[in-house]
């Protein structure tokens, strides 16, 4: 549903496997010129590297307005239980993957008005939000992922850390908000937020390593709170109306602040 409510008229939406993706290829079909696929893996580098040259024949000179960093995965695993090889690969695609894809597609966004970068990141990433009664039990204890939306919250942040379009749309979310803080000071002329989408009644994706039912109902599915339109429209009219006097900032879908 996602490309179907951006305000501007053509998106690339790069799946791992386009011949799955059925029903984004539908939407493609039916959008006349307006949504492009181009394959891409967050998770292999080259990837990511040879994405520029499928990039330039939809994007051209107008450049691209907006980059969605979405695509993450997820280990439910403990401080005492956590695979070191499963937290390398969680930060490499949570975190390393949107820094490089943001150096990236840099050229694009240079050549276009808005020059935004969001990064899905996530209220788990939150430090200041790990011991809020809000947050679940199980939710606190789970250590690969929130370390990895941490990390990439660096790359946004705009202070010192305190505890207290054209869219491209990478689906999937990780280690966002971290880098916003870099790329902010790096080049204020982007716009860089990184944002918690909600509790969204999404498809599950799958677990490895350690499992926790209790987690994994909270991550999506149909325990939910949100219905995937309500935090779709949140997020467009967030990032569509934000300026650089908010870039950096870690936002809700609902526009709220995130504490650190």
């Amino acid at each position: 549903n996602f490309p179907r409510h951006w305000p501007r008229t053509r998106q690339a939406a790069p799946p791992v496997n386009p011949e799955k993706a059925t029903a984004l290829a539908e939407l493609e079909s039916s959008a006349k010129d307006s949504l492009h696929i181009v394959q891409l893996d967050v998770s292999d580098f080259d990837s990511i590297r040879a994405l520029p040259p499928k990039l330039e024949p939809i994007l051209g000179a107008t450049g691209l307005d907006y980059l969605v960093n979405n695509a993450a995965m997820a280990v439910w695993d403990t401080a005492f239980t956590m695979d070191p090889d499963a937290l390398l690969a969680t930060m490499r695609t949570n975190t390393a993957a949107p820094a490089l894809l943001s150096q990236v597609v840099l050229p694009f966004l240079e050549r276009a008005r808005a020059k935004k970068i969001l990064h899905i990141s996530s209220t788990g990433g939150s430090i200041a939000s790990v011991s809020s009664e809000k947050m679940q039990d199980a939710y606190r204890k789970v250590t690969s992922y929130p370390m990895s939306k941490t990390a990439l919250n660096m790359l946004v942040c705009p202070r010192a850390f305190d505890v207290g379009a054209y869219v491209l749309t990478v689906a999937g979310g990780g280690v966002i908000r971290m880098q916003a803080y870099k790329q902010k000071v790096e080049r204020p002329d982007l716009i860089v937020i990184s944002m918690c989408p909600g509790w969204v009644k999404t498809v599950r994706c799958s677990v490895t390593y350690h499992l926790f039912t209790s987690f994994s109902d909270h991550m999506g599915g149909s325990n939910a709170a949100l219905e995937p339109e309500e935090s779709i429209r949140g997020i467009i009219n967030v990032i569509t109306s934000v300026t650089s006097a908010d870039s950096g900032k870690y936002l809700s879908y609902n526009g709220d602040e995130i504490p650190w």
